[in-house]
């Protein structure tokens, strides 16, 4: 027999089945869709004013995140806080990016910050200042002597700290912040009365200093005096584009390398024999078959129709050349020095002053050494004195002045192009066939390549000589003068003098002239 339920008791079990089955499906969260905490893109605290409370007090914190929206925010005690705490770590915000926390004060006085962050864009901080015996005012005011620049003054307050124990250099900021702008002092309000205070105070990272405050009374207003100096330069951070010139207008330099320039010449050319005999001579030099070439070159007097040739041009190579080197020595004769960068090492007191130009000349093309050790420092007033030396291959200079000259005056790619240009070497099997018949072993074409290299040959010749014979200019210097520092305490710019001696072969010559440094290449004269 089946027997049935009675129907008020079935309509209840359907009832509580119905309850259960409620009771289940609104048990699982309907938690909103919380978006990654790096969302928000800024937070504040609403008011975004100092939080002043006395020992054990509790205060509610409200926060606000842009956009509007569901976001993650949590919250920190940063500092001195000791048993002060907060309600929670995390909060989410409403819908609208709202949300608040509630903040306990520690026990006794002292100053902290309570910071909020809904990711790495989205952070702020509050200060809080905790006291029993209220609150006061202080004005600080700057002692400073010093020749920096200070447009921004910030000073700070630190509870239950004396300046010895304030790290960092200018001193590191406290949870209380004041800025002064134009010359106003800043101001420091809500410092709790009690404990000691120390007040830091500086200009961006290049001016600090501290002083120490034990004996405020509520509600009073003081003005408070702070000693402070220069932070050392950072030397690391040196980083600088450097223009040495000499006055007045490279004249002491000048005899020298009218000097060089002359032996120069000479060894490319000697004036006691004639060009065109020391052309063919190199020429012949270059050959596989030397005797073919010297037989045609005597049976057709092409010594002399070469000299020819060259007589037409109205000048000898020699004097073209001094032409081209002088041109080339025209930004010496201006006053250029030195023009390059002028960075630190890891050996401290030291630094690299690495080579762009060398007396207006690349200094690639010089033989010079592109890095050159220099002795770095500033001292106090930020006084700077650099001190180094240059050391030159005077053959390799000049000849690079030749280049250089070429170029400005012809403009060939260098002197070999303009020296193979000026003799013609492109016509020259022309100009000697119509004597007597090339060689067999020497075509045009082989007279051509023969005109230039025995050129090249006679050029490089004069330019490594120096090398050879061990020759060498040392140009030393000291520069000195007043740095502009930056508010990171690094020197951006230097407007300062220097002195030196320019040493060759036993003999000394006295230089000087003007330097500037800037982070940006300096404004040429």
């Amino acid at each position: 027999m089946v027997r049935r339920v009675p129907r008020l008791l079935g309509f209840l079990l359907s009832v509580i089945l119905t309850a259960c089955g409620a009771a289940e499906t609104d048990s699982e969260p309907t938690s909103p869709d919380v978006p990654d905490a790096s969302t928000g893109s800024s937070l504040s605290f609403d008011p975004d004013t100092i939080i002043t409370l006395a020992p054990g007090e509790a205060r509610e914190v409200r926060v606000v995140v842009e956009p509007p929206g569901v976001h993650v925010v949590r919250f920190a005690l940063l500092g001195e806080s000791l048993d002060a705490s907060l309600d929670a770590d995390e909060k989410i915000t409403q819908s609208n990016g709202r949300t608040s926390v509630t903040l306990a004060a520690p026990g006794s006085a002292t100053t902290f910050r309570l910071r909020a962050s809904a990711g790495e864009n989205a952070v702020a901080e509050l200060p809080v200042s905790v006291s029993g015996e209220g609150f006061a005012t202080v004005r600080v005011i700057p002692s400073y002597k010093g020749i920096r620049s200070t447009p921004t003054w910030t000073a700070s307050a630190v509870a239950r700290a004396v300046c010895a124990e304030v790290p960092g250099q200018p001193p590191m900021d406290g949870p209380i912040v004041g800025m002064g702008i134009g010359g106003a002092n800043p101001v420091l309000s809500s410092i709790p009365v009690g404990p000691n205070i120390a007040i830091t105070l500086r200009s961006a990272g290049a001016v600090g200093g501290c002083a120490d405050l034990s004996d405020l009374s509520a509600g009073e207003t003081r003005d408070v005096t702070v000693k402070v100096s220069d932070i050392p330069v950072d030397i690391a951070a040196t980083d600088l584009t450097i223009a040495m010139d000499m006055t007045p207008d490279g004249a002491a330099a000048w005899p020298l390398f009218d000097t060089l320039s002359i032996g120069f010449v000479d060894d490319f050319l000697d004036s006691e024999q004639g060009e065109a005999k020391q052309l063919l001579d190199a020429m012949q030099d270059q050959l596989g078959n030397p005797a073919d070439f010297a037989e045609a070159r005597m049976m057709g007097g092409w010594d002399a129709v070469l000299a020819g040739s060259l007589d037409l041009g109205g000048q000898l190579l020699r004097d073209q050349a001094r032409a081209w080197i002088q041109a080339g020595l025209q930004p010496l004769q201006h006053g250029e020095t030195i023009l390059g960068q002028l960075r630190p090492t890891s050996n401290p007191g030291h630094g690299v002053l690495s080579l762009d130009t060398f007396h207006g000349l690349p200094v690639e093309d010089t033989g010079i050494p592109r890095d050159n050790i220099v002795s770095l420092a500033v001292e106090p007033g930020d006084a700077i004195i650099i001190g180094g030396s240059v050391t030159w291959l005077p053959s390799r200079l000049i000849a690079a002045a030749g280049d250089v000259g070429a170029s400005l005056m012809l403009g060939d790619s260098d002197a070999l192009s303009a020296l193979a240009n000026t003799v013609g070497c492109a016509e020259l099997a022309s100009e000697l066939e119509s004597t007597y018949p090339l060689p067999a072993t020497c075509n045009a074409n082989c007279i051509h390549d023969a005109c230039t290299a025995g050129l090249a040959a006679l050029w490089n010749a004069a330019k490594m000589k120096s090398s050879t014979t061990f020759d060498t200019v040392q140009l030393s210097f000291t520069v000195s003068g007043t740095a502009n520092v930056n508010g990171q305490a690094t020197v951006v710019a230097l407007d300062a003098s220097w002195l030196g001696t320019q040493t060759h072969g036993g003999e000394e010559w006295a230089v000087k002239g003007d330097a500037v440094a800037g982070v940006e290449a300096p404004h040429a004269r």
